[in-house]
């Protein structure tokens, strides 16, 4: 699956749901690129390397990349989302490889709210069929989920004003994403790992509470693998919820790639 991330605004988890719903959980090697206003190289995450690029350097390299491997993650960030659909369409729409769009949604956040509809509004203008739009809603907490129909409603008003050419939402303004707030995200990016990575054997929690019990003695050891179980149990809690979410997001693109052959068939 080849995947993109966007959105107009800033710190919405755009890189939570890269990393920790997809690119950490598709079938290796996973190309995963992170559209920056500055090129710091790549760094390792977990099992696979981000590499970052400004929207400058899309080149012929970059779309052989990306279509020949079949699992890739795209970042592109609100500092650079115009220039990077710009480089995009000028490439005849290179962005036509891909399977699906993610746009990370803040709960509650009236600018993102607003900034949404402008994403879907910059991908509608590069023929980008609805079917593959989904909204992720990041930061949930259980008393949210009111703000998020009120969100929805403020992102189809919207949508609906500018004429923007998406005939229909049915599928994209949903709550069938929702990814909620996690303590532990900062810990783990922290310690460069992803909450998949948290299935190993040494993060089972019954081998550490017997590692926990034969230091005892030992405090410093034993606050140390106090707080590796606190980070495991909620790393484990995370994991889950992007397992499920991937699962069900892989179900969902597969029935949208069969819509949009049949539409382009008729």
């Amino acid at each position: 699956m080849k995947i993109v991330v966007l959105s107009h605004t800033g710190s919405t988890g755009k890189s939570t749901i890269a990393r920790e719903v997809f690119a950490s959980r598709m079938p290796q090697p996973v190309t995963h690129i992170e559209f920056e206003n500055s090129n710091f190289g790549s760094y390792s995450l977990g099992t696979s390397d981000v590499k970052k690029m400004i929207p400058s350097e899309i080149d012929g390299a970059f779309v052989y990349d990306t279509n020949i491997n079949n699992s890739v993650v795209l970042e592109i960030g609100a500092s650079v989302i115009n220039d990077a659909l710009a480089e995009f369409h000028k490439r005849s729409n290179i962005l036509s490889f891909a399977d699906a769009f993610v746009i990370p949604v803040v709960v509650g956040d009236d600018k993102n709210t607003a900034d949404t509809a402008k994403t879907l509004f910059s991908l509608s203008k590069l023929d980008v069929a609805p079917e593959k739009i989904r909204l992720f809603w990041n930061r949930f907490e259980e008393s949210s989920e009111k703000k998020i129909d009120r969100q929805i409603d403020t992102i189809a008003g919207l949508v609906a004003k500018a004429k923007c050419g998406i005939e229909t939402t049915e599928k994209i303004l949903t709550k069938d994403y929702i990814l909620p707030n996690f303590d532990v995200l900062a810990d783990m990016l922290r310690l460069r790992m992803t909450s998949k990575e948290f299935e190993k054997p040494e993060y089972d929690y019954n081998e550490l509470l017997k590692k926990l019990i034969a230091h005892k003695d030992d405090p410093k050891m034993a606050k140390s693998i106090s707080n590796k179980i606190d980070i495991a149990s909620m790393a484990t809690k995370l994991n889950e919820r992007c397992q499920f979410l991937y699962e069900k997001f892989t179900a969902d693109m597969a029935g949208a790639e069969t819509a949009v052959n049949k539409t382009s068939q008729k």
